[in-house]
């Protein structure tokens, strides 16, 4: 048997995992000869451990990262669909169909006509709780964090709230996490899907401040999930905070750490602003290594 032992917070089988994770997602389309060259295991090993850490099937996993890039070119523009099928390594329209509707549900002309969100596959980092939980408590301070004010024209927000959701590891242990790629798939939102922070306005009736939700135009008129809730938000403006990209995914919780210090000891007054967390929620758009970490924050004019 195969000890492993831990180190900085991984053991060794999660940070094999994870090297197999970080391989796959930049090219989810490697055979798997290449990734036993990569990594110097066997095929048999590498599904193991990666199965063991993440409970998902490696191969499973390739297919969702494939058909979520098709899915995403798909709604993206009017690319023949059998161009993007071949794309994304299927040899047929049909088969291609039969894949990317077992996956989500729905077929993928119906994902074209933005019928309904599908659940678009987000690839987290092996452990994020603990790797969150690190980088919150991290005193890093060697990173850039740009200050950004964007204009909103009055607009929808679709969100989903919780009963006992005060922050985003207590807000998926009750509703999971499923949410970030179902809202990924709603068509002319105005940003990414983000972990909400309501103000008292918008908690329901047995509630708490945790919720997920997607910012749309006012004449949204697409399907909304099940058990989510829709409200108007004024006109206003948010105040982005955006962490420079980072190299490691697993420095996620650092990154987010950086921009909520950032927002804690920013003062807008010294700019004309002041925070207005009573016109819409605090978004937490959470952190990719290409893109950095990214929240916002309702400000008014003073």
């Amino acid at each position: 048997m195969i000890k492993y032992r831990r180190v900085m917070g991984m053991t060794e089988k999660e940070r094999m995992a994870a090297n197999i994770k970080k391989i796959v997602d930049g090219n989810p389309y490697i055979g798997i000869s290449e990734l036993e060259k990569e990594l110097n295991y066997s095929a048999v090993h590498l599904k193991r451990v990666f199965k063991e850490v993440t409970g998902k099937n490696l191969g499973g996993y390739m297919r969702l990262l494939k058909l979520t890039a098709a899915a995403k070119e798909i709604a993206g523009n009017d690319e023949n669909i059998l161009d993007i099928a071949l794309t994304h390594k299927y040899d047929s329209h049909e088969g291609f169909t039969k894949a990317f509707s077992s996956a989500f549900g729905i077929s993928p002309i119906a994902h074209r006509k933005g019928e309904k969100p599908i659940r678009y596959f987000i690839p987290y980092p092996v452990n994020p709780k603990e790797l969150l939980e690190k980088g919150e408590n991290s005193m890093i301070k060697n990173t850039v964090c740009t200050v950004t004010v964007a204009d909103r024209p009055k607009r929808k927000l679709i969100y989903l709230p919780s009963k006992t959701g005060k922050d985003y590891w207590s807000f998926c242990q009750e509703m999971g996490c499923d949410w970030e790629g179902l809202l990924m798939s709603v068509k002319d939102k105005f940003d990414a899907p983000a972990f909400l922070t309501l103000n008292s306005k918008l908690i329901p009736t047995g509630c708490d401040v945790g919720a997920a939700g997607v910012e749309v135009p006012l004449e949204y008129a697409g399907e909304i999930p099940e058990g989510y809730l829709t409200v108007e938000l004024p006109e206003g403006k948010l105040m982005y905070f955006q962490s420079e990209p980072f190299e490691d995914e697993n420095d996620f919780g650092e990154a987010i750490g950086l921009v909520f210090r950032a927002y804690e000891s920013y003062m807008p007054e010294n700019y004309g602003y002041e925070f207005a967390l009573d016109q819409a929620p605090l978004f937490n758009f959470g952190a990719a290594a290409e893109t950095g970490a990214k929240i916002a924050v309702p400000v008014r004019k003073k």
